[in-house]
């Protein structure tokens, strides 16, 4: 299923053509690696996918009611919150959720006995709530913003330090794990192991192989697209290309069709030079 696809996408930064004629297809569950030189327009096309940029032409259609999620390069974080209270508005709704099953809680302890009519009525909703709650992550949501933190690298000694403390890799790690936690049906990600040692990006490689939506990663750790990514798409002369395969199997398709190209282009002088004989 089609879940993103973008038509003669065209975008310019005053006289500078960045990208032109992009069209891309994303399925769900998808793993895309995104790759080129510095400056090709990798983040620039993240971005308009994110809604952050709009481009100069060309259509882009997502599926109805789809979710995304961005981990730009750079995240400006300015909050006197800490490092856990951040995280735990990712669950604003589950906690709203778990204080109305306490308020009922008290309340079927007042009418228990007395009116089994209301009471009845109330436990059914508080069972309907308690099944919402526990498929929203409910009785897990604490342990799992825990493991994120770990996972990535904080101390749970860090967990109460103030955002504004850190340092800009620090709060990089933090809106990693806050998307993280957020699990958008597609999550962009641009050079998210920036800022990470090598245990924490084995980590987040387990993480991501296991993630449930689709994924559009840019990297220059071709060892964490080799190991993430079933297609690459290759941005050069401001086009789009799209291989099959790992990071591994992208080179050697590349080294491929470069070879072709090139035969392509001294059969093609041959005929010119024949061609000039014979006028």
């Amino acid at each position: 299923m089609i879940i993103l696809s973008l038509q003669d996408i065209k975008k310019s930064f005053g006289i500078d053509t960045i990208l032109e004629d992009i069209c891309f297809v994303v399925k769900a569950k998808e793993r895309v690696g995104i790759v080129g030189s510095n400056g090709a327009g990798k983040s620039t096309l993240l971005k308009i996918i994110a809604g952050e940029l709009t481009s100069d032409s060309g259509q882009i259609y997502l599926q109805r009611g789809l979710s995304i999620g961005y981990l730009p390069q750079e995240n400006q974080m300015d909050s006197s919150l800490t490092i856990w209270e951040e995280l735990l508005k990712v669950f604003d709704t589950v906690i709203e959720m778990e204080k109305r099953l306490r308020k009922m809680e008290e309340e079927m302890g007042i009418l228990d006995h007395k009116n089994a009519s209301d009471y009845n009525r109330l436990l059914d909703a508080y069972s309907r709530l308690s099944d919402s709650f526990n498929e929203m992550g409910g009785y897990s949501y604490d342990s799992f913003i825990r493991g994120v933190l770990v996972g990535l690298g904080f101390s749970p000694e860090e967990f109460q330090q103030p955002i504004y403390q850190l340092s800009g890799g620090q709060k990089t790690k933090v809106a990693l794990a806050k998307l993280l936690l957020q699990k958008p049906d597609l999550l962009l990600l641009d050079e998210p192991t920036n800022h990470l040692d090598l245990e924490a990006i084995e980590w987040l490689e387990g993480y991501l192989k296991d993630y449930k939506g689709a994924l559009i990663l840019v990297s220059h750790d071709r060892y964490f697209l080799d190991a993430l990514c079933d297609s690459i798409a290759e941005i050069s002369n401001k086009q789009l290309r799209t291989y099959k395969g790992n990071y591994s199997q992208y080179i050697s398709a590349r080294d491929v069709l470069i070879k072709e190209r090139i035969k392509e282009f001294q059969l093609q002088q041959k005929e010119i030079a024949r061609q000039r004989a014979i006028i």
